[in-house]
């Protein structure tokens, strides 16, 4: 018999994660930070949409996990922050969000707001 529930509570995450980036699967897309330098790419994400894994390689020594509401836009496997990349570093997101389970996904989340003065307000 079909598990109906685990197939409603799926389609629900698909919904929210597409809500949440504009449809778009961003493993794999390059991110810059509000000058337009390269920071890196896409590791992952999580299920619901609300954080992306910037991989660590030569900028960064960890992996760190980037709000949506850092994102100023999405543009054809870009992402633009509207936040530094000393914002980045110092923003505690090296650390997985409040509720991280294996898997990538979260209970509950904390979001550091971005602290760049030019930042645009939240939607």
């Amino acid at each position: 018999m079909p598990d109906h529930d685990a197939h409603d509570n799926q389609i629900e995450r698909n919904a929210t994660s597409a809500k949440q980036t504009g449809g778009h699967d961003l493993d794999g897309w390059n991110v810059y930070d509000a000058a337009g330098e390269k920071l890196g790419r896409v590791i992952g994400g999580t299920r619901d949409g609300k954080y992306f894994t910037l991989e660590k390689g030569q900028l960064f020594t960890t992996d760190y996990y980037v709000p949506m509401s850092a994102v100023a836009r999405l543009d054809d496997g870009n992402i633009y922050l509207n936040v530094s990349a000393d914002d980045v570093t110092s923003s505690g997101w090296q650390d997985p969000p409040v509720g991280y389970e294996s898997g990538g996904q979260f209970r509950e989340h904390t979001d550091v707001a971005p602290s760049s003065p030019d930042a645009p307000p939240e939607r």
